[in-house]
C-alpha cells in the first residue's frame, strides 16, 4: 500500500511549501493572504509537517475586508471587495448587452422579408 494514496508528486509538494511560506508572512504581517490552501495541503503536507500552517491559526489578522468569501467552487476565495467588483462588472456588461439587443430589435423591425425562402432540392421537412 502506497504512503501517499493520492500520489501528489514533487511539484504538489513545492506547492505545499510555498503555500506555507506566504501563509507564514501573511501572519508575520509581511504579506497578503495567499487564500485557502490547496488541494491535498491539509490532507497529505500537514501529515508529516504537523507545524504547517494553515488560516485558522492567525483569526486576529481577518478583518471584514480581508473576510474570505466562499463561492459555488470549493477551491476558489476572494475578499468582499474583489466579489463586489466582479459582480459590478457583470452588471455592466449585462446592461450593455440588454441595450444592444433592443437596437437588433429595433433593425428587425424595419426589415421587411419579400417572397418565399429557397428551400434546396431534395430536403424534405419532418
Amino acid at each position: 500500500m502506497s504512503a501517499n494514496p493520492r500520489h501528489y508528486n514533487i511539484a504538489d509538494r513545492a506547492n505545499f511549501e510555498n503555500y506555507a511560506d506566504t501563509l507564514r508572512q501573511f501572519g508575520a504581517g509581511l504579506g497578503p493572504f495567499p487564500g485557502n490552501p490547496p488541494v491535498g495541503y491539509r490532507e497529505s503536507f500537514r501529515l508529516g509537517h504537523k507545524y504547517a500552517p494553515v488560516p485558522e491559526d492567525y483569526p486576529h489578522l481577518f478583518t471584514k475586508d480581508t473576510e474570505v468569501s466562499r463561492t459555488a467552487a470549493a477551491d476558489v476565495s476572494m475578499s468582499a471587495a474583489a466579489l463586489g467588483t466582479i459582480l459590478e462588472a457583470q452588471h455592466k456588461m449585462m446592461y450593455s448587452q440588454q441595450h444592444d439587443s433592443s437596437k437588433d430589435h429595433k433593425i428587425q423591425d424595419k426589415v421587411k422579408i419579400i417572397g418565399p425562402a429557397l428551400v434546396p432540392f431534395g430536403y424534405h421537412e419532418t
